[in-house]
């Protein structure tokens, strides 16, 4: 949501914010150039967030403990450039490989696929200012991927977010992300593509799902976590 994510920036810029409150809705609607439903929208969606508060008659406000390193939350799904711009560096594409290959038997069971199923694997790694920052592989089914794909891997290679190439290319676009976090020691190959020294990095296995609940694809995510630093935000449950 367009409106969202915009708010979302003012907030984290404090370009919109005055003492903690947002503007009022019709305010924001002449400040985004959208419509109020739109607006109410995406001001909903933030307080089921937890990031505001909406009181009424009095207004919008901040809840400043909840957008705490908002910009770097690993709750919040987004574009592996978006990410890198949020740590505060220039992204860019080092390396990127899309080949169709059988699918790994542990995350083929995983999306529920039969034997001999083929997938789309991408490789890609991706730079923060030159330097080596995230390094993905992304195993794509090849029956979720529209009609008359893949006769030219090269369109993935275009599109660095995940959530970008599930709506232009897939059957069916990703919906939400369920990530498990652990770490993984070094091997040549890792310390070739993230140039850490390090004995482990972070390592995000992400499992990708419709609307529908349904499993689409998998990315296992590796994080040089000296250029990128995930922050999650806790809140209390309401009793």
């Amino acid at each position: 949501m367009k409106a969202k994510r915009a708010i979302l920036q003012g907030i984290v810029s404090g370009e919109i914010t005055n003492e903690g409150k947002l503007p009022s809705e019709g305010e924001l609607c002449n400040l985004l150039s959208v419509s109020r439903s739109t607006v109410r929208s995406a001001l909903r969606s933030l307080e089921d967030d937890g990031l505001i508060t909406v009181r009424h008659g009095r207004g919008s406000f901040v809840n400043y403990a909840a957008t705490a390193g908002l910009r770097m939350r690993i709750d919040i799904a987004k574009g592996y450039y978006e990410l890198i711009m949020d740590s505060g560096h220039t992204p860019s594409i080092g390396f990127s490989s899309v080949a169709e290959e059988p699918f790994p038997d542990e995350m083929r069971q995983n999306l529920l696929l039969p034997e001999g199923a083929d997938a789309v694997v991408m490789r890609r790694q991706f730079l923060a200012d030159g330097e080596p920052a995230i390094f993905i592989f992304e195993y794509i089914p090849t029956k979720i991927i529209k009609e008359g794909l893949p006769s030219s891997f090269s369109q993935f290679e275009s599109i660095e977010s995940i959530y970008e190439i599930s709506k232009s290319l897939f059957i069916d676009e990703i919906e939400y992300t369920n990530a498990e976090i652990s770490t993984e020691e070094v091997n040549d190959f890792l310390e070739d593509m993230l140039g850490s020294k390090k004995r482990t990095l972070l390592k995000l296995r992400e499992i990708h799902y419709s609307k529908d609940n349904e499993p689409l694809m998998c990315s296992i995510v590796y994080v040089n976590d000296d250029i990128i630093r995930f922050q999650v935000c806790r809140r209390k449950l309401g009793i």
